[in-house]
């Protein structure tokens, strides 16, 4: 809140803390930060491996857990072409781009 002061400090175990003095008055107690959250629920992968997967359940499941990012391999390292099933990486596409998820492909 505006005017609220935010202190941080390390724990004896190491774990960062925040506590908050409001403008109202009085300190909230102390709680831990997570360090992870800047990259919690940003992106997940498929590769050509999981294109067995239904696209349109497995997608529903990344959108529930707050993916906003879907890193989508086209083919395989060793394979003769950019796509290894065009058809399966469109279907995963569609689904993602509908679910509100941006795609990068790889």
């Amino acid at each position: 809140m505006a005017g609220d002061l935010l202190i941080a400090g390390r724990g004896g175990n190491a774990a960062i803390y925040t506590g908050r003095l409001s403008s109202a008055g009085g300190w909230a107690s102390w709680r831990p930060v997570d360090v992870l959250l800047p990259v919690r629920r940003l992106g997940t992968w498929v590769d050509t491996f999981d294109y067995a997967l239904d696209p349109q359940t497995s997608v529903a499941r990344m959108h529930a857990l707050g993916v906003r990012t879907l890193y989508l391999g086209t083919a395989r390292f060793s394979g003769p072409s950019d796509f290894f099933d065009a058809d399966a990486a469109g279907r995963w596409l569609d689904a993602a781009h509908a679910a509100g998820i941006t795609v990068v492909g790889w």
